[in-house]
């Protein structure tokens, strides 16, 4: 009984220590940018859910914040989005992997910071100061010794392979996984910061909620009007002459 309790405990450990990996990138990755102003979060999005077949008019708060807050998120980030989606006419697999691929960094994105909120309250204080102590030891480090030169390389190497295997889907198309990660790069940092905007939990569900929402229902509009763009144009001559061979 004890060796099933220490191994749960140890897996727990270790779960808890893949979330402060993660967010300690995150951490790290806002050092170098600056949080987005509360003046960016006041629009709201001209189309964004469709209840009982009607949009939400854009003028008109909803009586959620959390769904305000994505309001504005959606409005920076979708047009961003969708001109890399739409860069994907080759094959339609480019875009069902781009689909995918985005759709699960954005819970990859968000699942940190759940964990952290979710943590125990004796336990944040031993996680934040982890937090602050390594990302601190990190940046006052520097190799000196040709042998730590070279584990740098390594680590260097093996960090940068780690995120791209974390990133990818296996089996899915790689061209759409590349464009799905480039796109993700530069909405990031504008979805964390409009999710860590919400202490409350029940924003926090329904901005989760209606965020995949959104995105899958633009996914399907973009789709649509893709389908529309690439229809192969025609004459009046040609439809006559292929109705006469027919």
């Amino acid at each position: 009984m004890q060796r099933d309790e220490l191994a749960k405990q140890i897996l727990e450990e270790q779960k808890l220590r893949r979330y402060v990996r993660r967010a300690i990138k995150i951490i790290k990755e806002r050092k170098n940018q600056q949080f987005l102003q509360e003046e960016k979060l006041r629009g709201y999005v001209r189309e964004l859910i469709k209840e009982a077949g009607t949009d939400v008019p854009t003028n008109t708060p909803h009586k959620n914040t959390g769904v305000n807050a994505l309001g504005a998120l959606l409005q920076n980030i979708i047009p961003t989005i969708e001109d890399d989606y739409k860069q994907l006419t080759s094959n339609p697999n480019q875009r069902l992997s781009f689909r995918a691929h985005l759709l699960r960094a954005i819970q990859n994105a968000l699942a940190p910071i759940d964990a952290v909120a979710n943590a125990p309250r004796e336990v944040m204080p031993a996680l934040a100061e982890a937090i602050d102590v390594e990302v601190e030891d990190q940046d006052k480090f520097i190799p000196a010794r040709k042998v730590d030169m070279e584990q740098d390389k390594e680590d260097k190497q093996k960090t940068q392979e780690e995120e791209e295997d974390t990133f990818g889907i296996p089996g899915q198309d790689e061209t759409g996984r590349n464009f799905a990660e480039r796109a993700f790069d530069k909405v990031e940092n504008q979805v964390i910061d409009a999710y860590t905007l919400l202490p409350a939990p029940e924003d926090k569900e329904t901005f989760y909620d209606y965020l995949l929402t959104n995105f899958k229902l633009y996914f399907d509009k973009f789709e649509d009007e893709l389908a529309k763009d690439l229809e192969e144009p025609t004459t009046d001559e040609y439809e006559e002459i292929k109705s006469k061979e027919a």
